[in-house]
């Protein structure tokens, strides 16, 4: 995926693949994190060290924001709903896609990461479908 650009409040399915050996990884026994963070974090400038200060974060077991797409080994869907960047100020964030072992202490891989600028929205009133 590498630099993504989006425009804030709008929704969003970002699609990654995930090798291991050039092959497709089994998922199975992997969670998978996304994470967006501010490039640079208070007066310092330094960015920010714990996902607590994380603008958006998805998790595949926990909330839904990540599926590993069935019957396609190594394939993960990530959903940016129009609320998780509704409040964000336009700019360009840092992301990672990381993967880990669920029964394994520290297996961490981070396989995929760059840059996310949001854009500001043009529409912001929510206008009924007929």
């Amino acid at each position: 995926m590498a630099d993504i650009s989006l425009r804030i409040g709008d929704t969003a399915v970002l699609e990654v693949s995930i090798y291991k050996n050039e092959q497709l990884l089994d998922l199975n026994d992997f969670l998978v994190l996304f994470t967006v963070k501010s490039a640079f974090h208070g007066a310092a400038g330094v960015p920010a060290k714990d996902d607590k200060d994380a603008v958006i974060t998805k998790h595949s077991e926990l909330d839904g924001g990540i599926e590993k797409v069935s019957g396609s080994t190594g394939l993960v869907r990530i959903n940016i709903d129009s609320l998780d960047s509704k409040e964000i100020l336009d700019g360009e964030y840092l992301y990672d896609v990381q993967i880990s072992k669920i029964s394994t202490a520290d297996t961490v891989i981070t396989v995929d990461s760059g840059t996310i600028t949001f854009q500001r929205e043009i529409t912001t009133r929510v206008a009924p479908l007929k």
